[in-house]
């Protein structure tokens, strides 16, 4: 049985993508006008189209990469992104739990910190190194494997524990830290 979790956009998330968003759209404009109103020497062909060029395609490379939700099914968690999705096994989960501030004081080691979402591999003091896939930190659920640690945000945090744990009975339980 398939269950959808959606992916809702946390303050962080919009906040970055709009004004990135917006950068990104601007920039070729402003660089255009700038060139014409400095009266600077006609430039290479390859140089103006990259300057009109790279700034979108980077906000359209990035788009690709958003997270639409996650859906459980069967053991497994799929990441929904825009044109396909990751698939990760469950079967070797060892704990899953809700912390709203699992990703506080994270460091990005290699990903995007915003631009649509929060993905890649980052490090705190409290997970250690962890891959994210993330739209809204408040939502943060800590997926605890053997030799790795995820987070995801789902919008229902506490029905997506109650689902893994249908899957997988024997799952240790551990207490949700609460908001400070």
């Amino acid at each position: 049985m398939n269950i959808f979790f959606a992916a809702p956009w946390g303050r962080k998330t919009i906040l970055i993508t709009v004004l990135s968003g917006l950068l990104l759209i601007l920039l070729p404009v402003i660089q255009i006008v700038v060139l014409r109103a400095s009266h600077a020497p006609p430039m290479s062909i390859w140089v103006l189209l990259t300057m009109l060029v790279v700034p979108p395609a980077v906000l359209l490379c990035s788009a690709l990469f958003m997270i639409r939700g996650y859906t459980l099914d069967s053991g497994r968690l799929i990441i929904e992104r825009l044109l396909w999705s990751n698939t990760m096994d469950l079967g070797d989960l060892e704990s899953v739990y809700h912390d709203p501030e699992a990703t506080k004081r994270s460091t990005k080691t290699w990903g995007n910190d915003g631009l649509f979402a929060m993905t890649g591999t980052f490090r705190n003091k409290t997970l250690g190194r962890y891959r994210a896939f993330i739209t809204d930190s408040k939502l943060a659920v800590v997926l605890k494997f053997p030799t790795r640690t995820v987070v995801v945000t789902p919008d229902d945090p506490e029905k997506f524990i109650r689902e893994i744990q249908k899957t997988f009975p024997k799952l240790a339980k551990r207490e949700e830290r609460s908001p400070r």
